[in-house]
């Protein structure tokens, strides 16, 4: 029996655990324990507390013993003592090493060698699961084999079991863990019970975490393409991606992208960023027919014509989300917190993936071509529509009007998960009623500044020669008015500023970080405007030996006749033709639809999803 009288400043200091998650049985067990051990701080005998409270005398004095014993986090058990079966005691009985494996071997083998309790409980990392391996846990789990054989030697249990006692140590923490899951105060318990969204520990107000993210679309699209005798050919799109930033509270899309290929780039990244940060404008729709639901639009200008701006950024680590261009602009321009999650888990992002699988339900596998892919070897891949995409090849600018319906409408959809209103009403409610929002008289410039660069480089020249003073920059040429003669600038190194989304003019900034000059692109570069990726793309292709821009005066316009020529032969000519259709410009004029007349469905609600909304 402890003689140390238990004071109301130690039962304060003592952790709470969690136990919403216990049966009733246990929960009725925690309280009256508890309720003994403050009846003993209040100055109640324990004999007398226990009889109070309908507790055992001797569990009530082994509830206190275990409370006062330190936990392997370096607190005392304290409430978490009074959790029935929380804390088992140390054995009094003569250990041994076990010799096969048998059941309880492990927890045998644990009280055995020295120092592998508190090996144990130090590991940390994440543990594997029948889909998904851990290297963490291999490593440990080696490193546990090393603790045991230079102990006991290589002889007997865990060494001569088939897997070396991996199962059991995998089942062991897992145990463990689960223990701690059930009881620990909230924010100490281990890696299992560790929020998966930032909305799990605060509460989150609109444009205050924005999700971002690419999604392949389930749909096998073919296009036309021209070739060089003025016919098309007909090609399958290798990849089709979605680019797009949601508001996780409002679940209002504030802006999207459609990427052809294998792949999108940095590039892809900061330009949908830089769109979200501008007026949305209604497009000229290229089908008489297709009409933007009244009242939706993309982004939060479409309420009282304010840009809203998020705090926090979510996406993951991909390459192209990563790169030091992409955070570093954002940071910069877009501004807030930047939070870069694990990829391939999608519930960081779960309101994001919802919305991807929703507009995957009910737009994208409408299409002609769109398909459900294979789950396993007994739900292989199937076509959703009835509709041969090879008859149906589409239009890359109807392609965008349909996204763009489709995006604007969402954004006026009523959802369960927003009691039956649509995103916009969310938004213009929070608007309207004073709540704090992130604006910025500098959207047009963020959104301008989010596609440019900066780069050193060294001005180059021969005065004898007669070779006046030029830049290389990107496989091209540049001069300017502003260098002529300027032979005494040969050598000095400048910072170079420039558009991502237009290379054909490049600016000097000196160090006082003030303009210098600006300098143009030579032929072949300097006539038809094209991007960073681009150019990347003609310098390689053209260094590979495909085709020679040497000579030529348009770059851009000899990449389309190599595509056009290999139309028939090349599977990435859809791709090709693709980064040759003109980007969007970053600054774009307002525009009123006040005389557009209004379009209003037919009856009912506007919805794109015939199944439950699965944001909810």
């Amino acid at each position: 029996m402890s003689q140390i009288p238990l004071a109301l400043e130690e039962v304060q200091a003592w952790p709470e655990p969690i136990v919403t998650t216990l049966s009733a049985a246990k929960q009725s067990q925690y309280e009256k324990r508890r309720g003994a051990l403050l009846s003993m701080a209040d100055g109640l005998a324990l004999k007398t507390a226990a009889n109070k409270h309908g507790v055992r005398e001797g569990t009530l004095n082994d509830t206190l013993e275990k409370a006062r014993t330190l936990a392997p986090d370096g607190m005392p058990w304290g409430w978490r003592a009074c959790v029935p079966h929380r804390v088992r005691g140390a054995s009094t009985a003569p250990t041994r090493l076990p010799e096969n494996a048998v059941p309880g071997a492990f927890k045998q083998l644990v009280r055995h060698v020295e120092g592998l309790q508190d090996l144990l409980g130090g590991f940390k990392g994440t543990l594997p699961t029948r889909v998904k391996a851990s290297s963490q846990f291999e490593k440990f789990f080696e490193k546990v084999l090393t603790h045991v054989r230079t102990r006991t030697g290589s002889s007997g249990y865990p060494f001569n079991a088939p897997d070396k006692g991996r199962r059991a140590l995998l089942e062991f923490l897992k145990r463990a863990r689960q223990r701690i899951v059930e009881t620990e105060p909230e924010g100490e318990a281990d890696e299992a019970a560790e929020a998966k969204q930032l909305q799990q520990v605060f509460e989150l107000d609109v444009m205050e975490r924005l999700e971002f993210d690419a999604h392949k679309m389930d749909a096998e699209l073919y296009m036309e393409v021209e070739s060089t005798r003025g016919r098309s050919v007909l090609r399958k799109i290798p990849c089709v991606w979605l680019l797009l930033v949601i508001d996780s509270v409002s679940r209002l899309i504030l802006g999207w992208s459609l990427v052809m290929g294998r792949a999108y780039t940095q590039i892809d990244v900061l330009r949908v960023f830089s769109m979200s940060l501008l007026p949305w404008e209604p497009r000229d729709l290229l089908v008489p027919q297709m009409k933007y639901v009244v009242g939706s639009g993309v982004g939060t200008s479409c309420i009282e014509g304010q840009v809203l701006r998020g705090i926090v950024t979510a996406a993951d680590n991909a390459m192209a989300h990563h790169a030091k261009l992409t955070t570093t602009n954002l940071a910069r321009y877009h501004r807030g917190v930047i939070h870069l999650g694990r990829p391939r888990v999608p519930e960081t992002r779960g309101i994001l993936e919802a919305m991807f699988r929703q507009i995957e339900n009910g737009a994208i596998r409408m299409l002609p071509g769109g398909f459900e892919p294979a789950r396993d070897q007994d739900t292989p891949q199937h076509a959703t529509t009835p509709y041969n995409p090879k008859d149906y090849p589409i239009n890359l600018e109807a392609m965008h009007d349909l996204l763009d319906v489709i995006m604007a409408g969402h954004n006026a959809t009523s959802l369960d998960s927003l009691h039956d209103h649509s995103a916009l009403d969310v938004v213009r409610r929070h608007v309207q009623a004073g709540r704090w929002s992130f604006q910025s008289s500098r959207n047009v410039d963020d959104a301008e500044r989010l596609m440019w660069d900066l780069q050193w480089v060294t001005i180059k020249g021969n005065i004898k020669e007669g070779r006046q003073p030029y830049v290389n920059f990107l496989r091209a040429r540049y001069r300017g008015f502003g260098m002529r003669d300027r032979w005494d600038l040969v050598g000095d190194k400048f910072l170079a500023s420039y558009n991502l989304n237009d290379l054909r003019t490049i600016n000097l900034i000196d160090k006082k970080g003030e303009l210098f000059v600006k300098l143009t692109a030579l032929p072949p570069w300097s006539r038809t405007r094209h991007d960073f990726d681009l150019r990347k793309l003609i310098s390689r292709w053209s260094k590979r030996g495909l085709f020679s821009i040497a000579g030529v005066d348009d770059a851009v316009d000899a990449y389309r006749a190599y595509v056009k020529s290999h139309a028939r032969t090349s599977p990435l000519a859809p791709t090709q033709m693709a980064h040759l259709r003109p980007q969007p410009e970053t600054a774009r004029p307002g525009r009123t639809t006040a005389s557009e007349r209004a379009f209003v469905p037919r009856s009912g609600s506007v919805t794109f999803d015939y199944v439950k909304d699965p944001t909810k």
